[in-house]
């Protein structure tokens, strides 16, 4: 993640066997060493939701989203938060802890809004970049700050670009219209942005 790098710590995408013998679970998009709590290593868990994206939201949330950039972000965060792990009752968190790292989900939308951890996050790395590399701080977070709502932006553009492609090629040569495949060209509701961990 370069925000870490910049900041003067290390990191890794996509680390393998954090929880050990937990089958199918990847608590860490990224895993910045040092970051988190009690100087342990931080488990970052990345999700890109996508606000448009309204089919399996009441009428009463879309409208309070509707109202409250980075809504889907903070509630798409509390669902990771809260999530038990597969066949155990207990959170990612919880047996991250336990094994000497922190966790924390970072939830973002595809128009740039944000959640509540990320501001956290990055006032935690501008400590960091101004201890290791003496960055000002004020800078340090609203260039991250920034350039997070560009790539966001950018990565919105190019889905919906590919969407829109696929929709014309989709009505163009089938009478049936476009697909569920063509549809759900956004991925899931709480799909994971493996671009944003760099």
């Amino acid at each position: 993640m370069e925000c870490a790098a910049n900041a003067g710590l290390t990191s890794l995408s996509e680390e393998h066997d954090i929880l050990g013998d937990v089958s199918g679970c990847r608590p860490a998009d990224v895993l910045i060493h040092g970051a988190g709590p009690e100087k342990r290593d931080l488990c970052v868990d990345v999700v890109v939701y996508d606000e448009r994206n309204r089919e399996s939201t009441s009428q009463p949330e879309q409208e309070r989203r509707a109202q409250s950039t980075g809504r889907a972000a903070r509630v798409a965060e509390r669902v990771k938060r809260a999530a038990k792990i597969a066949g155990c009752d207990r959170t990612k968190a919880e047996m991250l802890w336990e094994r000497g790292k922190a966790f924390t989900p970072l939830g973002f939308e595809v128009g740039g809004g944000q959640g509540a951890t990320w501001a956290k996050l990055l006032k935690n790395l501008s400590d960091f970049a101004h201890q290791r590399r003496g960055h000002h701080k004020a800078y340090f977070v609203k260039r991250w700050r920034t350039q997070m709502a560009a790539t966001l932006i950018k990565r919105g553009a190019e889905v919906a670009l590919r969407r829109a492609y696929s929709l014309k090629v989709a009505s163009t040569f089938s009478s049936l219209g476009p697909t569920a495949e063509t549809m759900a060209q956004f991925g899931d509701e709480f799909m994971e942005g493996p671009l944003l961990a760099r």
